[in-house]
């Protein structure tokens, strides 16, 4: 399946990335990637963002989620030898809220009741990178977006560009209205109710 061709007029702001798991907004992944902390120097303290080496699967069938005609070229030094790097961002999903560069990571678990209310504050939250990753070469321009599929937290399947669906366009009307109106409180409905 060729992921790197499509077939609309529409600009990149209108397409969102496809998996099983749910639909991702380009905007948000630009968003999220935006905020990010450059790639170098590394950060030590959850070491996010980090390479992507764009390869998949076993040792003997690795392949690569990214053909060579999708990745950034080299304009400055077109003598170095090798792909210009890929890094890997974690992107926000509707289950979890931005990924805390400054603080180490914590993996979900079960609260105990006497420590939910402690888990509300951002300092105690956890801190988990999630399943969704947007991949940029070394200046943050986006080549793509990655998941784990359901039930492997090693393997990474590639997500699929497609145009908004319905609740697509509903949450980038609720980002327009949000940065129109940030004094205003939040009323804007976050899902369907049908």
């Amino acid at each position: 399946m060729d992921y790197g061709r499509r077939n609309s007029d529409n600009t990149k702001d209108h397409l969102q990335y496809h998996t099983p798991r749910g639909n991702i907004t380009h905007k948000v992944v630009v968003a999220e990637i935006h905020r990010a902390p450059p790639t170098l120097p590394r950060n030590d303290i959850n070491n996010m963002p980090h390479r992507y080496g764009n390869r998949e699967g076993q040792r003997p069938n690795q392949h690569p989620l990214f053909e060579s005609r999708e990745l950034p070229q080299r304009r400055i030094n077109a003598n170095r030898t090798g792909p210009v790097p890929l890094y890997e961002y974690p992107v926000t999903t509707p289950d979890k809220s931005s990924f805390d560069y400054t603080r180490a990571k914590v993996e979900p678990r079960a609260v105990p009741p006497t420590e939910r209310a402690m888990r509300l504050e951002p300092e105690t939250r956890f801190n988990d990178v999630g399943y969704m990753r947007g991949i940029t070469g070394p200046d943050k321009k986006i080549v793509g977006a990655i998941y784990h599929p359901v039930g492997d937290r090693a393997g990474f399947a590639r997500a699929e560009l497609q145009p908004l669906d319905r609740q697509g366009r509903e949450h980038n009307r609720m980002l327009h209205e949000r940065a129109q109106h940030a004094p205003r409180s939040p009323t804007w409905p976050t899902k369907s109710t049908r």
